[in-house]
C-alpha cells in the first residue's frame, strides 16, 4: 500500500501504526531495490555493481574509463588483457577478449586501437548480416594475428588476400605481399589499376595483361627501368603488326636454334622492306632497300639498295676469310657501337656516348719490346709494364702518380687498401660488419697494439665515439655565445636536485681487457640535464655546470650567514 503523506507531516502529528508498517516495508524495499524506482540525482556506487537481469538505458551511459561486457577478465599483462588499456569498451568471454579504445602514446597521442585475441588462432572477423540473410552472416574480411588480411577469404596467404570468387583447385599455402583471386575473364573484367580520370590504366586479367579504361584504343606499353630490358624467356608470338624504332633478336641456343623466321608460300622468296616518311605522312613513304632471301632457282642472298640510297654496311660484323688490306684510312662512322673485334666480341675497341673503350674476356697487359708469345701474360722476351687481371687488380711496374686529382675505392665490401706486404700491415677498409664506417688499421709495432699517428691538427665534424680510454695533454670546448641559442640561466633549485640525484660509482668497463677500475656514473640513472637523448652517455659539462651553480650559491649563503653572525657579534 502506498504511504500515507509522511514527507508533510508537522512535527506533533500522530503517527499510526499502519503508517509505521508502510514505512518499514519502504525501506527494506528501498535496501534490496525490489521495485521500479526513479533515480532523480546522481548514484555513486563505490564497489562493483552487478546486475542479474537486463538494464535499458534511455538516456547516455558515461564511463570514465573501461565499459566491461562478459565474464571478468584476466588481471595484468594476462591473455587478452594490457595494462594500457584504460580507456574503451572491453568484451570478455571465458579467455578471449575484444578491446576497443584508446592507448596512451604520449603527449595529444591517444591512439584508436582495436585489441583482440590472447592465441594465434584468435581473428579479427568483419560480418555482414542482413535481413533474410545467412544465419551465420557474410564475412566481408578478416585480419589474421600474422597481420594477414583476407577479404572474402576466411584464410588469407598474403598480407593482402583478396578472393572476388569462390576458389577451386589448388592454392599456394603462402604468398609475399599481395594474392587476388576470382573468375577473371582473358582481356577485361579482371583486377585493374586505372588513372583516376578513369580514361586509361592496365589490367590483369586471365593469363593476360589488357589495357584498361574508357579510352576507345589506348596503347599498352612495357617500359624497363634505365638500360634494362624486357625480355621474353619463352616464344613470342604476335598476330599483328611488329613496330619497333629498334629491334633486337638474340639467343642461346645452337646455329640450328631459331631466332626470327620469315616464311613465305608465295612463287616468290620472302622479302623484309624497309620504308621511311620523312615528313611522317604515310603518303610519303618510300621502299629505299629490301632483303630477299633465295631459293632453288636463285641461290643467293640479296641486299638490294632503291631510290637512291647507298648499300653499306653500317653495323654488325664483316667477316673476311682472307686477307684484308686497306691502303687508305679506315674510317667505322659516327655510330656508336664496339666497331673493332680483335677476337671474337669477347676483345675489341669500341666507342660509347663521350668514351672509347678496350674490351677483354680476360687481362690487359702493355710490353714494352719482345715478339708475340701466345702464352697468357707472357712478354714475349719484353718488359712488362702494366697488367690489369681479370680479377680487377692492376699491376704497375713503376710509380703511379695522381697529379691535381683524387683516388677512389668504390667496393663496399670489405676489401681494403693495404699499405705494405707483409704481417701487421696497415690498411683503409671499410666496417665489416655492416659497411658503415671507414676504418684506419695502424701497422703492428713491436709488442703493442695497431698504432694510427694523425700529426698536425684533426677536425671532426660529426660526434667524436672513443670506446676505450682517451688520453689526451689538453682540451678545449668551443663556447661562444655565437654558436648557441635559447640561453637561459640554471635555476639553483634544478641544479641542487640534478645533483643530488647524481650517484657516483666505480666500475669496470667491459671492452678494458686490462680491467681497470674507473669512477663515474651510470647514464641511465642520472637526472635528465646530464644525460643524452638516448640515455648511453652523459655530459661532464654539464656536471661541471650544476656543480658551478651550486657551489655559488653556497657562496652566496656562506656570505649572508657572514653577515647575520657579523650582526648578531655587534648586537652583543
Amino acid at each position: 500500500m502506498p504511504l500515507a503523506d509522511t514527507l508533510n507531516r508537522k512535527p506533533g502529528d500522530i503517527l499510526k501504526s499502519d503508517d509505521w508498517n508502510v514505512i518499514i516495508k519502504e525501506i527494506d524495499r528501498k535496501i534490496n531495490r525490489d521495485g521500479a524506482d526513479t533515480l532523480k540525482g546522481p548514484l555513486t556506487i563505490t564497489e562493483a555493481l552487478k546486475v542479474n537481469s537486463s538494464v535499458i538505458i534511455s538516456g547516455n551511459l558515461s564511463v570514465t574509463n573501461v565499459l566491461e561486457i562478459g565474464d571478468p577478465p584476466f588481471a595484468g599483462n594476462t591473455g587478452g588483457n594490457r595494462d594500457w588499456m584504460q580507456k574503451g569498451i572491453k568484451i570478455n568471454w571465458d579467455s578471449d577478449s575484444l578491446f576497443i579504445g584508446l592507448k596512451n602514446e604520449g603527449t595529444n597521442r591517444k591512439d584508436a586501437v582495436i585489441a583482440w585475441g590472447d592465441d594465434p588462432q584468435d581473428d579479427l572477423r568483419f560480418v555482414n548480416v542482413l535481413a533474410g540473410g545467412e544465419v551465420q552472416g557474410k564475412e566481408l574480411m578478416r585480419i589474421k594475428p600474422s597481420g594477414n588480411v583476407g577479404i572474402g577469404t576466411n584464410n588469407p596467404i598474403a598480407s593482402l588476400d583478396i578472393a572476388s570468387a569462390s576458389r577451386t583447385g589448388t592454392h599456394p599455402t603462402a604468398v609475399k605481399g599481395l594474392y587476388i583471386t576470382g573468375d577473371f575473364n582473358a582481356d577485361n573484367d579482371g583486377v585493374e589499376f586505372r588513372h583516376s580520370n578513369a580514361t586509361q590504366g592496365i589490367g590483369f586479367g586471365f593469363n593476360t595483361i589488357y589495357a584498361a579504361g574508357s579510352n576507345a584504343n589506348q596503347d599498352l606499353g612495357l617500359k624497363p627501368k634505365g638500360t634494362g630490358e624486357v625480355k621474353v624467356s619463352g616464344s613470342l608470338s604476335v598476330s599483328g603488326i611488329v613496330k619497333a624504332q629498334a629491334l633486337t633478336l638474340s639467343q642461346s641456343g645452337g646455329q640450328s636454334s631459331g631466332m626470327a623466321s620469315f616464311m613465305s608460300k608465295n612463287p616468290e622468296p620472302p622479302y623484309i622492306n624497309w620504308y621511311h616518311s620523312r615528313s611522317g605522312a604515310d603518303q610519303d613513304l618510300k621502299r629505299y632497300g629490301y632483303i630477299q632471301a633465295g631459293d632453288d632457282g636463285i641461290k643467293e642472298f640479296r641486299f638490294v639498295a632503291e631510290n637512291g640510297a647507298n648499300f653499306k654496311f653500317s653495323g654488325g660484323n664483316l667477316t673476311v676469310s682472307g686477307d684484308l688490306s686497306v691502303t687508305g684510312s679506315v674510317s667505322f662512322g659516327s655510330q656508336v657501337r664496339q666497331m673493332l673485334n680483335l677476337w671474337s666480341t669477347g676483345y675489341g675497341i669500341g666507342i660509347q656516348n663521350g668514351t672509347q673503350y678496350f674490351r677483354s674476356d680476360r687481362n690487359f697487359a702493355w710490353y714494352q719490346g719482345g715478339s708475340h708469345n701466345d702464352a697468357e701474360l707472357n712478354a714475349g722476351g719484353g718488359t712488362s709494364l702494366m697488367t690489369l687481371h681479370s680479377n680487377g687488380n692492376l699491376s704497375v711496374s713503376g710509380g703511379i702518380y695522381a697529379a691535381n686529382s683524387d683516388i677512389y675505392f668504390t667496393k663496399t665490401d670489405h676489401n681494403h687498401t693495404g699499405i705494405g706486404n707483409t704481417s701487421g700491415y696497415a690498411a683503409i677498409e671499410n666496417d665489416g660488419a655492416n659497411y658503415e664506417a671507414l676504418m684506419i688499421l695502424g701497422r703492428t709495432r713491436g709488442d703493442k697494439a695497431r698504432y694510427v699517428n694523425l700529426y698536425d691538427n684533426v677536425e671532426v665534424n660529426g660526434n667524436l665515439q672513443v670506446n676505450q680510454a682517451l688520453s689526451y695533454q689538453s682540451q678545449r670546448q668551443f663556447s661562444s655565445r655565437k654558436l648557441k641559442k635559447n640561453i637561459l640561466d640554471i635555476s639553483a633549485e634544478e641544479a641542487v636536485q640534478s645533483l643530488a640525484q647524481l650517484n657516483p660509482v666505480k666500475y669496470n668497463l667491459k671492452a678494458d681487457k686490462d680491467n681497470n677500475l674507473h669512477l663515474g656514473f651510470i647514464a641511465e640513472d642520472v637526472p635528465d640535464l646530464v644525460a643524452s637523448r638516448d640515455r648511453q652517455t652523459i655530459s661532464n659539462d654539464h656536471i661541471v655546470a650544476l656543480l658551478t651553480k651550486v657551489i655559488k650559491e653556497q657562496e652566496k649563503r656562506l656570505l649572508e650567514l657572514a653577515e647575520k653572525v657579523e650582526t648578531l657579534e655587534k648586537k652583543s
